[in-house]
């Protein structure tokens, strides 16, 4: 499959980029180098919010998690 962009990309296609193994570990090593030191190890919050619950500032649906992080 090709490239998808965050900026275009669908629920379903969110979707289906998770599914890829290789996607989901180099994810992971992003989100350990970036994003763990203030929402945890585990997405458990610390610093920054929990992430692992249903309580989302800007909305939980895969589009809206891609697009907090793309622009905040």
């Amino acid at each position: 499959a090709g490239t998808v962009k965050t900026a275009e990309a669908s629920e379903s296609d969110l979707v289906a980029l998770v599914a890829q193994k290789p996607r989901r570990e180099s994810g992971g090593k992003v989100y350990a180098g970036k994003c763990a030191a203030c929402h945890g190890a585990q997405g458990q919050g610390g610093i920054g919010p929990n992430l692992t619950d249903d309580a989302w500032l800007h909305g939980g649906r895969l589009v809206d998690i891609a697009r907090t992080i793309r622009v905040g």
